[in-house]
């Protein structure tokens, strides 16, 4: 949040006061932490960052999370598939919520298992062939 605070002012002419005070944020806060130096946590996120972005663009940009995620354990890392995020900007709200329900419907509910579908995939559990199937097998 420090640095969207900090971005602010330098983008928008936003005093870090006026910025605080709209966040909710002490002002003491802000500066504790912009003079405070990087953790060890921010140091490792950077250094995870460049990898990531390393994997990534020696693939040519054909990687995937799963994929990164796989080289990068192979160099020592400890990740989750989690911790592998590719950033992606958009133009406006309605493109971004357009490319998210398309990853949801098109690849996350065909892939992603889940136990309250007896270990099948959200899309499979709602075909009615499925359901056909299981009712003519009870």
């Amino acid at each position: 949040m420090a640095a969207f605070i900090a971005s602010q002012r330098t983008e928008h002419s936003v005093p870090h006061a006026v910025a605080c005070r709209a966040l909710g944020v002490s002002e003491s806060w802000f500066y504790k932490w912009r003079d405070r130096p990087p953790t060890r946590r921010d140091d490792r996120r950077v250094r995870l960052a460049a990898a990531v972005r390393k994997v990534f663009e020696d693939s040519g940009g054909t990687y995937g999370s799963p994929r990164i995620g796989s080289e990068l354990r192979e160099q020592g890392w400890q990740v989750s598939d989690n911790t592998i995020v590719h950033r992606r900007h958009f133009h406006t709200r309605t493109a971004a919520r357009l490319k998210i329900g398309a990853w949801i419907t098109d690849l996350y509910n065909r892939r992603r298992r889940h136990s309250v579908c007896d270990w099948r995939s959200p899309i499979d559990d709602e075909r009615p062939e499925t359901r056909d199937l299981e009712a003519q097998a009870a």
